[in-house]
């Protein structure tokens, strides 16, 4: 079997196969200076909106270079990059150049060669004298006669059985040395250049001597020493970040990795304890035919507004996405309160000279009925003695179940409506009630009321919340849908630090500039005009 191969001289297949030319206007030289973009939020405005680099690769997730930065020593992804290539070009002529030998070297090489072949054919007996060696001037033979004469008499160099490996060596010696000089000489230019200021042009001539003086008693005296301001982020962000490190750490992700620690353990206990206490389910025999739903434990550190630890808090939920509509469950939807009402509550309070009482019912969709036929596996750790193999039969909702929600919902509806609650028309998540000209008003986001209104009713109304259903009384409202709330005598401060926190580390967005407004500082008032004026109240 034979193959023809045609040389094509310069072209690729691909080029000789369709006739068109690659398109690499996208490559670049390796190592070729660049100056990047910087963005505006990685800057200030007095600081420069470009950088110097050097060009390593290409991104491999987008169409983006990788920039060396040497100030910092970091490696950067940019897209606004521009290229110094016709440096790099010049610098690869110049290196092609140091490796072309000088004609000193030339010569050096000639003289030996000639030597080497007259000692070929008169003999290893002949002696050479100093001026007879060459006819050539003391500077075309690189030495003085004397010289000469002195190293070659008696000289290993121009012994007969090793007198061409050390000619060869001594020149390929003297042609490294010149070059590594020279290559240097073009490095420290080079460097120089690269750490000048942007913009700045190094000139060819020569320095002059007052010049170089100058420069000289300058780098001579050391720099003075200047106060360093310490950067550090705010301390208020530090107990954020902190507390996001200690929820990675914390937070198990299995039950065997919370079974080795008694927090968890009694965290566990206390979520099973609630479950019989509410007659959750009852332990049955497994039916053929009937579909059973699957669970998870679920492990969870709340933190306060003030980052200390709140509780660990453990749910055991039923994964509902096995579960069938139209078998398992009906209707699913339940409101929830608008933060508008709990805006509206606030202003109220504030205004009447009230407190904010907040209230937290444990384990809420526990307390919802379900009338679906639905079996779900025991909890591991939990299963009942000598019927490991029976699944639970539920009677009232849990968390997970499509239908949760909304079975919760209409019991702490049906409930507060039958203590006399009215319920709002604008929102079905806001009561209230009006006892003797004193008003009481509750607003229910799902398992967490906020109560406001005259003291004696909310101890009252607390009293009998907590006689139905299990609720924790946590007082005075402090954090509430990430609303910090600090309440005084006459006035309340809200804040929401945590939470535009948490927004920056969900864009990664730590490290960007802090501004003192919002709003740009040389902003101009126009002149007010004739047109009628709106009302404030219509936007907030």
């Amino acid at each position: 079997m034979f193959i023809c191969i045609v040389p094509w001289g310069h072209m690729t297949p691909e080029e000789a196969f369709s006739g068109k030319k690659h398109d690499i206007g996208h490559l670049h030289i390796f190592g070729c200076i660049t100056y990047s973009y910087i963005p505006k939020e990685k800057r200030t405005k007095l600081e420069p909106t470009a950088e110097k680099g050097i060009f390593v690769g290409y991104s491999q997730a987008s169409k983006a270079i990788r920039i060396y930065i040497p100030t910092q020593r970091k490696v950067v992804v940019r897209r606004d990059v521009k290229f110094e290539e016709d440096r790099a070009f010049r610098r690869s002529r110049e290196l092609e150049y140091l490796d072309q030998p000088c004609p000193q070297q030339q010569l050096s090489q000639s003289q030996g060669s000639s030597v080497q072949g007259s000692r070929g054919s008169r003999g290893t007996s002949m002696r050479m004298s100093g001026p007879s060696v060459s006819s050539g001037s003391p500077s075309q033979r690189g030495g003085a006669p004397g010289s000469m004469q002195s190293s070659s008499l008696g000289s290993p160099l121009m012994d007969s059985s090793h007198g061409t490996s050390a000619s060869t060596g001594l020149g390929a010696g003297r042609r490294t040395a010149d070059r590594q000089s020279r290559v240097q000489a073009l490095d420290d230019d080079e460097e120089e250049e690269f750490h000048s200021p942007m913009g700045e042009v190094r000139s060819g001539k020569r320095k002059p001597k007052w010049l170089q003086d100058t420069l000289k008693d300058a780098t001579s005296v050391p720099e003075p020493k200047r106060t360093v301001r310490e950067s550090r982020p705010p301390e208020r962000f530090c107990s954020y970040m902190e507390m996001v490190t200690n929820i990675l750490d914390s937070e198990p992700s299995s039950y065997e990795e919370a079974a080795s620690q008694q927090v968890w353990r009694e965290a566990m206990q206390e979520e099973y304890s609630s479950i019989m206490k509410n007659d959750v389910w009852e332990v049955v025999s497994r039916s053929e035919g009937k579909s059973v739903v699957t669970f998870r434990w679920l492990y969870k550190v709340k933190h306060a507004a003030d980052d200390s630890i709140e509780k660990f808090k453990v749910r055991f939920v039923a994964r509902g996405f096995s579960q069938v509509e139209g078998v398992d469950y009906e209707e699913t939807f339940a409101p929830v309160a608008r933060y508008n009402s709990i805006r509206s509550i606030i202003s109220i309070a504030v205004e009447m000279g009230w407190k904010i009482h907040q209230m937290d019912v444990k384990t809420a969709f526990l307390n919802g009925f379900i009338y679906e036929e639905v079996y779900i596996e025991q909890p591991y750790g939990f299963e009942v003695h000598g019927k490991e193999s029976h699944v639970c039969r539920l009677k009232k909702a849990l968390y997970g179940l499509k239908q949760a929600p909304r079975a919760w919902y209409f019991r702490i509806d049906t409930y507060l409506q039958g203590m006399g609650f009215a319920k709002s028309e604008a929102d079905p998540n806001l009561y209230f009630i009006v006892i003797g000209e004193e008003p009481l008003i509750l607003v229910l986001y799902v398992d967490d009321l906020v109560i406001i209104g005259v003291e004696r009713l909310i101890e009252h109304y607390k009293r009998d919340l907590a006689a139905e259903f299990e609720m924790k009384d946590i007082g005075l409202m402090h954090y509430f849908l990430g609303l910090e709330v600090w309440q005084e005598e006459g006035h309340f401060f809200l804040g929401q630090g945590k939470y535009i926190v948490d927004i920056l580390s969900r864009f990664h967005m730590e490290d960007c500039k802090p501004m003192s407004t919002p709003m740009i500082t040389n902003w101009k008032k126009l002149h007010a005009s004739n047109s009628e004026l709106v009302d404030p109240t219509l936007y907030m």
